[in-house]
């Protein structure tokens, strides 16, 4: 993730939904954080929030005129309570060094550092950037999208230029049943959503649904129980299937998958060579697969059904 947008809708969600699109726009859905909807009942918000911002690049704190008067229903302003999600996304940016980039709304100024609780009394002295509405907004957020773009040069170019290449139905169904099931299970045991980050959850609980959904809850089950090849192999066929008949699931397994690519919580390079080939005879020169990513999968064959091959020689290196 490169963008982690923080706001309060009561304060300027209509202008931020505007933010959003010309971000996404610019660098892809799975690279810009807006909400924290997506949390379960049960879940610890700190950790949801906490994890969001592990892959975060540039924090984007939207300001508007009523950012720091908010109450809540006792009265008491919603900024000094050490719970307050705003409150809480500053506090973890500022501990992690994240760049913080003020965005002033709505002719909103920059809060003092006497009108903000100790813990993010910092976030004064970050230099901000004013979004006004029209005709002014698309001239100031070309103005925020170069500042993002200073800041992470190398990201942009490295990371999210990439995703049309590894978010394939195929790599992505691939990756799932290969690495990041089989690594979720080992974190989380039984109980999956334990001791794996939130994205990870995500992707399993919407991979549960469409499986309980498609009556296919046992195939699930059979590879969760023990990770055998064969199993894995089952999975895997079943995923792929489901992605290609239900283009709305198929999109948002890609988008999971990113975000997880961009917080390096599964391989960074993907590479697979020879998959699912069917051929009575199949003839093959040398394969060289090299990659420099420290995170790397790299598969030569797999899913073959061959009654003679001829193969040179195979070299991996990584």
């Amino acid at each position: 993730m490169l963008v982690f947008l923080s706001y309060r809708r009561a304060d300027s969600d209509d202008i931020v939904g505007r933010i959003y699109d010309r971000l996404v726009k610019r660098f892809g859905k799975a690279a810009v954080f807006k909400d924290v909807d997506s949390i379960p009942l049960s879940a610890d918000f700190r950790m949801v929030i906490d994890n969001s911002l592990s892959s975060c690049q540039v924090f984007l704190a939207v300001i508007g005129q009523d950012w720091l008067t908010l109450t809540e229903d006792n009265g008491g302003r919603r900024l000094d309570n050490p719970r307050d999600y705003v409150r809480l996304e500053i506090e973890m940016a500022l501990e992690r060094g994240i760049p913080i980039i003020p965005v002033l709304v709505r002719r909103a100024t920059m809060p003092s550092s006497t009108d903000l609780p100790l813990a993010i009394r910092s976030l004064e002295y970050c230099n901000g950037i004013s979004v006004r509405s029209d005709p002014d907004f698309h001239r100031d957020m070309d103005r925020l999208i170069e500042q993002i773009e200073r800041l992470n040069p190398k990201q942009l170019g490295r990371e999210f230029r990439m995703e049309p290449i590894t978010a394939t139905t195929a790599t992505v169904a691939s990756a799932i049943a290969a690495y990041i099931l089989p690594e979720a299970f080992k974190e989380g045991g039984k109980a999956l959503g334990k001791g794996v980050s939130q994205s990870v959850s995500q992707l399993i609980t919407v991979i549960r649904e469409k499986f309980r959904e498609a009556k296919k809850e046992g195939t699930l089950a059979d590879f969760e129980a023990e990770q055998t090849e064969e199993n894995q192999s089952e999975f895997e066929t079943a995923l792929k299937k489901l992605m290609s008949k239900d283009k709305d699931f198929d999109q948002k397994l890609k988008e999971l998958f990113v975000q997880l690519e961009l917080s390096k919580s599964v391989p960074l390079s993907i590479q697979q060579v020879l998959i699912d080939v069917e051929a009575e005879t199949l003839a093959v020169g040398d394969i060289k697969q090299k990659t420099q990513q420290e995170n790397s999968n790299q598969t030569i064959m797999k899913n073959g059904k061959l009654k003679s091959i001829n193969m040179g020689n195979i070299t991996q290196k990584s």
